[in-house]
């Protein structure tokens, strides 16, 4: 059970979501990947015999390390990215110093230019998170223009390797992690867009939802029930079609809250509401219009609306609700109004709140159409 959750391709995409756009895995991530290729230039540069550029990057790759098993605990991320912006610039300059342009070693600081965008945004108390990657950007354009300047007008300090089969080697492997680098950075940046794009379009649905339905019964609120009404009276203005609306109330519902308490008042009130909902048909809307109050639209003509009324109306007066050890036993009142052609939203739902007072008037729990 737990192997197909893992392997749930929903769950992989989550996993990898919460490593790396969590700013632990984006900078433990770029700390252990520049400390494994200064680890594999400590073998490139031994072997060559280089002994200080062997011993710098063996001091870069335990610093990287170190910066990685520590970010978490101690909050290295701002000295990561740092360490990043101005270490490897410099050990690509050092290295093309030593062997020359061949071994390609610059195009690596131009890898570096969308890393420090993307991440800038990750370490909370960097104060210019646009402006600083910009300037960095421009200087490191500079320092590259500078090393092909240089590569064509001077000579690196151990020319005797500048054509050896290892140069070409190595030439080869820079160009793929620059290639690489810049194609994961430019993933994951991608990637985090639709992730917060995903992100907002749901907190917006939920906003949406907070914003239309009425929280205690789950219907719509009175200015949703509004709009569908408006919507609807619209629709009716170009093509004639039949709807009513209900206007429903429950009986005595002061007395409710007065003997039992509000807690058993919002009990009915959601009971009464999933007893309206199981009357109604598919395309039927009901709204909470305020307080114990709730309005129906119904499409369908007078009689029809009349019938479901009356449904709804015998499903509350036969609904007994617990109360703790308690039972509290309720009714309804409806007043139906049809649609005609020339009325408005606002008389249309007055109709139907006047003969729900004339139900109210003749003894309650009843339907008037």
């Amino acid at each position: 059970m737990i192997r197909g959750s893992v392997m749930n391709p929903e769950n992989r995409r989550l996993r990898f979501e919460n490593y790396f756009f969590d700013r632990n895995g984006k900078f433990v991530m770029t700390a252990y990947a520049v400390a494994l290729i200064h680890f594999g230039y400590v073998i490139m540069f031994g072997y060559l015999e280089i002994n200080f550029m062997c011993y710098y990057n063996i001091a870069v790759t335990a610093l990287y390390l170190y910066l990685g098993l520590s970010a978490v605990n101690h909050g290295y991320f701002k000295f990561i990215y740092y360490t990043c912006v101005l270490e490897v610039p410099l050990h690509a300059c050092l290295a093309t110093l030593c062997l020359g342009l061949g071994w390609g070693f610059m195009p690596l600081i131009l890898c570096l230019i969308p890393p420090i965008f993307y991440l800038a945004f990750s370490v909370n108390d960097l104060k210019h998170p646009i402006r600083l990657p910009s300037i960095v950007s421009v200087l490191i354009m500079l320092i590259y223009i500078s090393s092909i300047v240089y590569g064509h007008h001077g000579s690196p300090l151990y020319p005797r390797f500048a054509d050896i089969p290892l140069s070409r080697f190595v030439f080869y492997l820079n160009a793929f992690i620059t290639c690489l680098s810049l194609s994961f950075f430019s993933f994951l940046f991608a990637y985090e867009v639709a992730y917060m794009r995903r992100q907002l379009i749901g907190e917006n649905v939920k906003l949406e939802d907070m914003a239309s339905f009425d929280p205690l019964t789950g219907l719509y609120n009175r200015r949703s029930i509004e709009e569908h009404l408006k919507k609807i009276m619209k629709e009716n203005y170009y093509v004639d079609q039949s709807f009513s609306v209900i206007m429903c109330d429950l009986d005595d519902f002061k007395k409710v809250n007065d003997t039992y308490g509000h807690e058993a008042g919002d009990l009915v009130l959601r009971t009464a509401a999933q007893k309206m909902q199981s009357q109604v048909r598919d395309g039927d809307v009901i709204g909470r219009w305020g307080g114990e109050e709730f309005l129906i639209i119904l499409n369908s003509n007078k009689a029809v609306s009349s019938q479901i009324a009356e449904r709804i109306r015998d499903s509350i007066d036969h609904c007994v609700v617990k109360y703790k050890s308690r039972t509290i036993k309720i009714s309804m009142t409806l007043g139906v109004a049809a649609y005609h052609s020339g009325i408005d939203a606002k008389s249309l739902v007055d109709a139907a709140d006047k003969k729900l007072y004339r139900g109210k008037t003749n003894g309650k729990n009843q339907v008037v159409s």
